[in-house]
């Protein structure tokens, strides 16, 4: 599958002290890959890395990101979300995401 056909996440209000750390790790490479790499790691998976370049944009004053996802990983994504929801309640996919990112950078 060619990366442009990969599942897209647009990831939302993401937490200053996330967002520095991605920043801060990505240096002049791809935050999107650290995001990726981080996730992929999170699941045990091995992702091949994508040479590309995903500048955050401001979206209604929030920091947000466009996030390319391995197949794989986005499955492994979707699959917790619906583990830790229920059917009136689904758990949403922004705080699996979130929550892996947290845990990378405490």
């Amino acid at each position: 599958m060619i990366v442009r056909d990969w599942p897209t996440y647009l990831l939302k209000n993401i937490p200053r002290d996330i967002r520095a750390g991605i920043e801060e790790e990505a240096g002049a490479g791809s935050m999107a890959e650290v995001v990726r790499g981080i996730l992929c790691e999170h699941y045990g998976l091995d992702c091949r890395k994508v040479v590309a370049r995903n500048r955050f944009i401001a979206v209604n004053g929030t920091e947000t990101m466009l996030l390319r996802l391995q197949p794989e990983l986005w499955e492994e994504i979707k699959k917790e979300a619906k583990r830790r929801g229920t059917k009136k309640r689904p758990f949403p996919i922004r705080s699996v995401i979130i929550e892996a990112l947290e845990a990378h950078y405490e």
